[in-house]
């Protein structure tokens, strides 16, 4: 029955992410954005969506110019050895399998570009990708290039977003399979962002098991968590095969480019890969989190996950 319903979804809304051309692009159109996209809960790329919103962001695949806006700002960077943080991993330390949370260092933005930058100094993988409303909280300067909201959608939801974060990595840090409960849009101004998507009903299929919670070390060694906290996690990263997903449709991939945005409806699950684009420049990328209302959808998903534990 589960499969089923996945497989009639399916049928309702697609399986493939629509990519909307840029003379299509919502920009003043809440009501459609709304009516085609939100309600149904249907992801879709919107083309030239940086440049519709008139950012001023091209300069950011410069160094320069991001150490002279915001080189000396303090942000909090998460340090991993092989760039896989919040995963179920295999501790070497204990010989079991943990929940692992990076390492999170506070330096000035251009002492972590340099550490980007210097992929053979031993000192991990550094990923910018706090999600504390980062940009606006520890790089407000840049707020000035981009907004501090989408207007079409924060009049489509009804409120500004409760948060805006940037990434910015290269192609060594992933993000393995999980959910949020925001309404998403996702920009990406630099390098490539692919995305492995599953609807919210789908949890069935992901293999989530239990795990010790553990953090890694200044040294990049993992300390279990004292006392013992499990975390219920997903095995999927981006690259995980079909078989990992068990039985149903495909995910959904769909790669965001430069000059992109994705719109990922609350509660879709998915899992994220990114690239630097052909320059070297390391992928950089802001999402505004909008508050997702709490209607029919969460008992709905949550009926599919407690059916889920049954089986």
């Amino acid at each position: 029955m589960l499969v089923e319903l996945s497989e009639e979804l399916r049928e309702l809304i697609g399986t493939r992410v629509e990519r909307v051309s840029p003379e299509d692009y919502p920009m003043g159109d809440a009501a459609g954005f709304l009516r085609k996209y939100v309600v149904p809960s249907r992801p879709a790329v919107f083309r030239g969506a940086v440049e519709r919103e008139r950012w001023r962001t091209s300069p950011w695949a410069n160094a320069e110019y991001l150490e002279e806006r915001v080189g000396d700002c303090e942000v909090t960077v998460a340090f991993t050895p092989d760039g896989y943080a919040d995963a179920l991993v295999h501790d070497k330390g204990s010989g079991r399998e943990v929940f692992a949370q990076p390492f999170e260092r506070t330096m000035k933005f251009a002492e972590f570009l340099a550490a980007l930058k210097g992929r053979e100094d031993g000192g991990g993988v550094p990923y910018l990708s706090a999600q504390n409303s980062s940009l606006s909280s520890e790089l407000p300067a840049l707020l000035e290039d981009c907004g501090v909201d989408v207007p079409f959608a924060t009049e489509a939801f009804g409120s500004p977003p409760e948060a805006v974060n940037i990434w910015i990595g290269d192609e060594r840090s992933v993000t393995t399979m999980h959910r949020d409960h925001y309404e998403n849009l996702y920009f990406v101004v630099t390098g490539i962002k692919t995305f492995m998507l599953l609807p919210p009903t789908d949890s069935f299929r992901l293999g989530m098991r239990s795990a010790p919670a553990a953090r890694y070390d200044r040294g990049l060694k993992l300390d279990v968590e004292d006392p013992l906290r499990l975390v219920r996690w997903c095995p999927i990263y981006p690259n995980s095969p079909p078989s990992a997903y068990g039985p149903g449709p495909p995910p959904m991939q769909v790669t965001v480019r430069a000059g992109e945005a994705l719109y990922l409806p609350a509660m879709w699950l998915h899992a994220v890969s990114q690239a630097s684009d052909e320059d070297g420049h390391p992928c950089i990328a802001i999402n505004y989190w909008y508050g997702m209302d709490m209607c029919h959808t969460y008992p709905y998903v949550s009926f599919c996950e407690k059916l889920t534990r049954v089986v």
